[in-house]
């Protein structure tokens, strides 16, 4: 098994290593570091890379990877593990999804050692990170008060990535298309099987989607035999969704929903309604077309066009 590199340090088997990596300086001078965890077996493996914070105010996969290390469960008996816990940095500090200058970091990919600081840190992943990666994790939550349910999304046509979709066993599998500039696509470009995983909401911290998060981090970690689980259970059925649309507002006004997270829902259901602050008028929303509500808006007060459901459906459907 042989030394691993990361900007500069070497990694032995057997070891486990803290590193700050040198991302950028703030106005003020100070060096910006990221912090990365990675723990080897002296045994050959598969790598896999867990990672949070992409969005820096999708705190949920900060919560879920900082409990993996915390707890004590990163202790590969083959391979290694790489754990990231928050990405963002700068977003990370404002409580903002992108970077000071406005700028999406999940759209930056692979970046620039020389443009702007979303892409600075996106060329740090690339190019010190993913070329040892066999396998990511990426953690995500709803933003703009939208709630997503619990789902792992994966390419239908990679079977790799759906058969470790499977394994981890979230309520639902969403075949989801490469968006462009984005982690998981140019990881894929790169060869490596990437899983998107979404639960709960931006600025909060909600036990079920982290709960669920970390249960299918361990069960992928044992189907790779990296960390075999000591008490196996039952693996979950998930339900496979072939794609998903969103329900969008029809008026502006005051929202209400009338359905539960996760529930299947029929074409012409009343799931919510809209109504003037006044009492003068308030309209239905209906479910245009039957499958599975996998997210929805929290936010009360919305804008004619704002998302209000996002219902995915089986292929075919």
């Amino acid at each position: 098994m042989q030394d691993m590199v990361i900007s500069g340090t070497t990694i032995k088997p057997g070891t486990h290593v803290n590193l700050s990596i040198p991302m950028a300086r703030l106005p003020i001078h100070t060096q910006v570091m990221l912090s990365v965890s990675v723990y080897r077996s002296n045994k050959p493996g598969p790598t896999i890379l867990l990672m949070g914070g992409i969005h820096g105010d999708e705190l949920i996969g900060v919560e879920v990877v900082r409990r993996l290390i915390a707890d004590r469960h990163l202790n590969p008996e083959t391979g290694t593990i790489i754990a990231i816990p928050v990405v963002n940095l700068f977003g990370f500090l404002h409580k903002s999804r992108e970077f000071p200058d406005g700028r999406d970091l999940n759209r930056s990919f692979p970046g620039s050692k020389d443009g702007p600081l979303a892409s600075q840190v996106a060329y740090v992943i690339m190019h010190q990170i993913m070329p040892h990666v066999d396998v990511a994790i990426d953690f995500h939550s709803g933003g703009g008060r939208r709630y997503n349910v619990p789902q792992i999304r994966c390419h239908i046509e990679n079977p790799e990535e759906l058969r470790l979709a499977k394994v981890f066993g979230a309520r639902y599998i969403l075949y989801s298309n490469y968006r462009e500039k984005s982690f998981r696509e140019k990881g894929s470009k790169m060869g490596k099987s990437i899983l998107v995983y979404e639960g709960g909401e931006s600025l909060r911290f909600e036990e079920e989607p982290i709960q669920e998060a970390i249960d299918g981090t361990k069960r992928v970690l044992d189907h790779l035999g990296i960390q075999p689980l000591q008490n196996m259970t039952e693996m979950p059925l998930s339900i496979t969704l072939g794609s998903s649309k969103w329900i969008r507002a029809k008026m502006s006004g005051l929202f209400r929903n009338f359905v539960d997270q996760g529930v299947g829902v029929v074409k012409g259901q009343v799931i919510g309604s809209i109504s003037d602050p006044y009492g003068d008028s308030e309209i239905m929303v209906k479910a245009t077309f039957s499958g599975f509500i996998i997210g929805f808006n929290r936010l009360p007060l919305v804008n004619k066009g704002d998302a209000l459901f996002h219902i995915g459906f089986k292929k075919g459907v």
